[in-house]
C-alpha cells in the first residue's frame, strides 16, 4: 500500500508497475520478474555504501545494474 502510494503521489500518469518480491536470490528474482512482464525501466534504491560494508553484505542494486536487459535507474537514498 505504501509503495502504490508514493507511485500515485509521484508517477501519476505514468505506467508504473509496483511489486514486492521475496526470495533469496533478490537480484536474479528482480532481472527475471522484469523480463517476465516487459518491464522498460527498472527503478531500484541504494543504500550507497562502500568499502568494507559493502564487501561484506554484497549490493543489490550493482548485480541488478549488471545483469538486467533493460535499463536501470538506481537511486541513492
Amino acid at each position: 500500500a505504501a509503495l502504490a502510494k508514493l507511485r500515485d503521489e509521484h508517477l501519476s500518469g505514468l505506467p508504473v508497475e509496483v511489486a514486492v518480491l521475496e526470495d533469496h536470490a533478490t537480484a536474479r528474482a528482480i532481472c527475471d520478474y522484469a523480463d517476465e512482464h516487459g518491464a522498460d525501466l527498472i527503478v531500484i534504491g541504494s543504500h550507497g555504501r562502500g568499502g568494507m560494508e559493502r564487501w561484506l553484505i554484497g549490493s543489490v542494486a550493482e548485480r541488478v545494474v549488471r545483469h538486467a536487459k533493460v535499463n536501470v535507474f538506481v537511486v541513492r537514498h
